[in-house]
């Protein structure tokens, strides 16, 4: 994925608020699974799987990338 500069910017700003949005909707699609009829669950189950996708991608544009090496080289 390909995001601008003042996209990066954005989502580093505001990675607290958009970590929580997204655990909030994965822990909603949590409790919701049982209620969903069986034929459907899969479908629920691959919603949650983008969200943390999602966290995931998200821990990962947020790290520090210029991390020092140890070495001080």
């Amino acid at each position: 994925m390909n995001l601008s500069k003042n996209q990066i910017y954005f989502i580093k700003k505001n990675e607290a608020m958009i970590s929580s949005i997204l655990n909030n909707r994965i822990e909603n699609l949590k409790d919701r699974i049982l209620d969903v009829e069986p034929d459907k669950r899969n479908e629920l189950i691959e919603w949650i799987k983008e969200y943390k996708l999602g966290v995931g991608l998200l821990k990962e544009i947020c790290k520090d990338n210029d991390e020092k090496d140890p070495t001080g080289i």
